[in-house]
């Protein structure tokens, strides 16, 4: 495949993807093989907008704890 397929990574002075910093990274994990490719797994923190940013009382998405579960914990 052509090189401008694929996104440009750079891990020197954090990690930057086609020219722009990634930041607030949880976690990073790389594998590379012999086909001069990598698989970059990445995890970071985000404000999702129309989820993250959402009104109290907003009537298309509302998010209420149902009552059988107040006060009580959650074990996995």
């Amino acid at each position: 495949m052509k090189d401008d397929y694929f996104n440009q990574i750079k891990i020197d002075n954090g990690l930057i993807v086609n020219e722009k910093k990634l930041k607030h990274l949880k976690n990073v994990e790389i594998k590379t093989g012999l086909d001069n490719l990598s698989e970059i797994t990445v995890t970071f923190y985000g404000k999702v907008d129309g989820l993250d940013n959402l009104k109290e009382n907003n009537e298309l998405y509302s998010f209420k704890l149902k009552e059988e579960a107040k006060g009580k914990s959650i074990k996995g």
